[in-house]
């Protein structure tokens, strides 16, 4: 005879007040797991308003930042513009400051050589009145002499449109103080010659006088020759 196995089920529906007891507990089981259930939720809700509030905040912060972060960029990029503006111009300072340093040095420079020039000038100026007032003195001399051969030697100087000098003579003659004699002659400054281009009237040993002027070089003396040769010829 075989025995039959008794299982748990078995023994709940033999015993009907175990299977109330049994139930119960399951009842009481499944009211806990969906108190523990809800409360699950209620944390998964709580966490997941959390979560989109962080999420949102998060965002917006993200948003902000990147804003910010934009602006920080267009602050950056302006102040790397403004720094590269500021390099120029101080380059541009140090360049006009060494050609200020330039103009300036040449400046010095130039009044030295102006100073150095206005006391050649001054110098020069200074011979040139000295030379200026010894040329008038001799042209006074000169002058003088002139005034005198013409009241008393009836001397006259006229010059030519060839460079020379028609110099005329009265009071030659005794008997006719007016009459004219004159002969033009010219000077060769580079070759320091004496040339005879006319004479009148004309006299026959005016060329050794000339040959004699440019030996001698005594332009008086050839004056009073000549003087002398015109009474000797046309006074006899």
């Amino acid at each position: 005879m075989q025995h039959e196995t008794c299982t748990p089920a078995k023994m709940i529906f033999r015993c009907p007040s175990r299977f109330v007891t049994f139930v119960e507990q399951v009842e009481i089981a499944v009211k806990n797991n969906e108190r523990a259930l809800s409360t699950v939720l209620a944390h998964i809700e709580k966490n997941r308003a959390k979560c989109l509030y962080i999420d949102n905040e998060g965002r917006e912060d993200v948003e902000r930042l990147q804003k910010r972060l934009q602006e920080l960029e267009l602050e950056q990029k302006a102040q790397n513009e403004k720094q590269l503006e500021c390099s120029a111009l101080r380059e541009s300072v140090s360049v006009l400051r060494n050609k200020i340093d330039d103009l300036e040095s040449g400046a010095t420079k130039l009044s030295d050589i102006q100073e150095r020039q206005n006391e050649l000038v001054s110098s020069q100026f200074e011979e040139l009145e000295s030379s200026l007032e010894e040329k008038r003195r001799r042209n006074d001399l000169i002058l003088e002499g002139i005034r005198w051969y013409e009241e008393n030697l009836g001397f006259q100087v006229r010059p030519t449109k060839n460079n020379g000098l028609w110099i005329v003579l009265t009071k030659v003659m005794p008997t006719d103080l007016d009459r004219e004699f004159s002969f033009c002659i010219r000077h060769d400054k580079e070759s320091n010659k004496y040339t005879l281009l006319d004479c009148m009237p004309s006299l026959a040993g005016s060329k050794e006088l000339v040959d004699e002027l440019n030996c001698v070089n005594n332009f008086k003396q050839f004056l009073c020759n000549m003087r002398n040769m015109f009474r000797t010829e046309y006074c006899k």
